[in-house]
């Protein structure tokens, strides 16, 4: 590792990973210095190692400091605490909204979730999860990257609002084994297990299992919505369980990884003749995949890469109703199994000089996306559908060094698409200027792509939704223009200013023919933005961090503001060391501007969260965090599925308390 740590290239990895690795982090991380911390190497955006000042891209970082800091609990935790994204849920699954763009119940297919580049979006829905329900523990994420803007032309589908990395710890992180015991208000228990260690012989073992259980807070509905009862409360279905295990390991250029989680949520089942808040009403996600990796020996200038990987996902929906007044329960299942593989070879060469090329194939094959709706007792089926895809992409990007102060990063990716979907060109360009070491301007322009996915083009549900076979993939041309700048060891600041235009974008609209819903493309969509973000810290430790976005989205053939699109998004976090840094306290602040759903406002709100750590012994940690401090009362907009309920907005939990003990040995 000494060896190792004197080549120059490496000098600022190998620092960061000594101040992570050791108990006094705080003190090591304020030692090294923005300029050092906020200039590490990205991975996401160029699918190479680069300066983040670098990348084609105004790069957000959330490392596991500062998830342990703040206490986040799921990855949607994270991603809210990045500039610009705004988190949301239906009680039932979480969404990610980017750039005054959130589609309700879209199960955030418009971004891309990538877990060490393995690539998480199934073919059903497009899910990538962020909730309860995604394949990982926080507590073994090292870092995650979000790579803002038009990602297609290295990545293809799915890459259209940006892309998320998520970077997992190693058995080195750990050295040992772990174990974390959570509990909170109203029946929240999480349990975890890691063991984790790098062997004399350079082999490196993770092995990580957790269970996670929530008995949930109630949900108050408005009398109209459940009509006929006098308390139209859900208790007893707002639970929610999850068991998680993952497996990661490494020796010599040969790296495997094995994920799986099943997570059980119950839901209030207020559409019309469901049986209301009945605790057998609910849904299991299930997902497990298995990534392998090689890296061969392809000489001193070029660096290659093959990967393999299979995924695999089972949804099931158990909805009771009663199908007349005084007739027996029938319990409906609503069910998708998707199966997958892909396998991809990629390449970087560095011989030329001032170039750096990376170039590749990707192949997907969608084994199975079935979806299947039926009646259980007495049987009886309704819907039945099965679809099978495949895509191949190929791309090629070049980081050309023009001189010691303008750098300019060109890539185009070619996806071709089975069964006579539509073949595209996703190109991107960013030209950098670095004027000093402390600056950089990026203009960057680029489009992206997203296919539609089985659910949307293919599930059919008599007399509720049809299918729509014609219909086409989504575009979006998006333009940037970003100010990366620090000043002095201590203080940086970003600025970005974007516009983007969105082309037959996939929306679910109603029939006025036949009155069925089914999903179309529609109207151009605009938008234009600009944020901004400052961070600050002190020798001793103290970290101030603020950002704050202000954006409009219009549909271009009425001029009205889309459904769920915020014009202001801020937040501030904050980090303080007490009593030598064996205490520490973390708080944020999120506020998210009006919004509109279901053609109702949903009014402006803040939450404040607040996290205490403390370490009373070397191997002891224990935190106590206090979600929605003040007890906010707020809601989040709701997609079309729920306008026949009367609902159009979902109210969301008061305070909570979450207290955690973590010891190594």
């Amino acid at each position: 590792m000494q060896d190792l740590c004197r080549q120059r290239r490496l000098a600022t990895l190998c620092a960061l990973a000594a101040a992570l690795s050791g108990p006094a982090a705080a003190d090591n991380l304020a030692d090294l210095g923005l300029e050092t911390l906020l200039d590490l190497n990205v991975e996401t955006a160029s699918r190479f190692p680069q300066k983040r000042s670098e990348a084609p891209s105004a790069v957000s970082i959330v490392t596991a400091e500062d998830i342990r800091a703040h206490g986040y609990r799921t990855l949607g935790d994270i991603l809210n605490a990045v500039r610009g994204l705004y988190v949301f849920t239906d009680r039932a699954y979480d969404f990610l909204g980017a750039r005054g763009f959130g589609r309700p119940g879209d199960y955030n297919g418009r971004l891309l979730l990538l877990i060490d580049g393995y690539r998480s979006n199934e073919p059903v829905y497009g899910t990538a999860a962020i909730g309860t329900e995604a394949l990982l523990d926080v507590a073994l994420i090292e870092r995650v990257e979000f790579v803002p803007g038009p990602g297609s032309a290295v990545y293809g589908n799915n890459a259209f609002f940006g892309v998320v990395n998520v970077i997992t710890k190693n058995g080195l992180s750990f050295q040992g084994a772990q174990v974390a015991q959570s509990a909170g208000d109203h029946g929240l228990v999480h349990t975890r297990a890691t063991y984790g260690r790098r062997f004399e012989n350079g082999a490196d073992l993770l092995l990580s299992a957790s269970r996670y259980a929530d008995r949930g807070l109630p949900i108050e509905f408005p009398a109209a919505v459940v009509p006929g009862l006098p308390d139209a409360t859900a208790r007893q279905s707002q639970y929610s369980r999850a068991d998680r295990a993952f497996a990661k390991f490494s020796y010599g250029r040969f790296a495997a990884e094995l994920g799986w989680v099943t997570r059980t949520v119950g839901i209030a089942n207020v559409q019309t003749g469901s049986a209301f808040d009945d605790p057998d009403a609910r849904d299991i996600d299930t997902q497990h995949f298995l990534a392998l990796t090689w890296a061969p020996d392809c000489g001193r200038k070029l660096e290659c890469s093959l990967r393999a990987d299979f995924g695999a996902y089972d949804y099931d929906q158990y909805a009771p109703y009663v199908p007349v007044p005084g007739a027996a329960k029938v319990v409906n299942h609503d069910l998708s199994r998707g199966r997958w593989w892909s396998a991809e070879a990629k390449f970087v060469w560095s011989g030329w000089d001032h170039h750096k090329v990376v170039f590749g194939s990707e192949f997907r094959r969608d084994m199975q996306a079935d979806q299947s709706n039926f009646d259980i007792e007495p049987r009886a089926d309704y819907a039945h559908t099965q679809l099978t895809a495949r895509r191949l992409g190929v791309y090629v990007q070049d980081e050309w060094t023009l001189s010691e102060r303008w750098l300019l990063n060109a890539g185009v990716r070619y996806d071709l698409a089975s069964g006579g979907a539509k073949n595209e060109t996703s190109p991107r360009v960013a030209l950098i200027y670095r004027p000093d070491a402390a600056t950089a301007l990026k203009f960057i322009a680029g489009s992206a792509f997203r296919a539609p996915n089985a659910y949307e083009a293919n599930y059919v549900y008599p007399g509720q939704q049809k299918a729509n076979p014609a219909l086409k993939p989504e575009h979006i041309r998006t333009y940037e223009a970003v100010w990366e700048q620090y000043l002095g060891k201590h203080l940086r600041f970003t600025l970005s200013a974007f516009h983007y235009r969105i082309t037959d974008l996939i929306n679910l609209v109603t029939d006025p023919s036949d009155n069925l819903e089914q999903f179309r493309n529609s109207d151009p969509v605009t938008a234009r933005g600009v944020g901004g973000e400052i961070e600050r810290i002190w020798d001793n430790g103290v970290r101030l961090k603020g950002s704050l976005a202000l954006q409009t989205t219009r549909d271009s053939a009425s001029g009205a503001s889309l459904t769920n699109s915020p014009r202001q998004v801020a937040k501030l976090h904050a980090q303080m060391p007490l009593m030598g840094r064996d205490l520490a306290i973390a708080a944020e602040v999120l506020y998210l501007g009006r919004r509109t759903s279901l053609g109702e406002d949903v009014p402006a709100y803040s939450v404040t969260n607040l996290n205490l750590n403390w370490r009373p012994a070397p191997r002891w940690n224990a935190s106590l965090g206090i979600y929605n401090l003040f007890d906010r009362h707020y809601r989040d907009p709701l997609s079309e599925i729920y306008a026949s309920t009367g609902l159009t907005s979902m109210p969301q939990p008061g305070r909570r308390l979450q207290a955690q003990v973590e010891v190594n040995f």
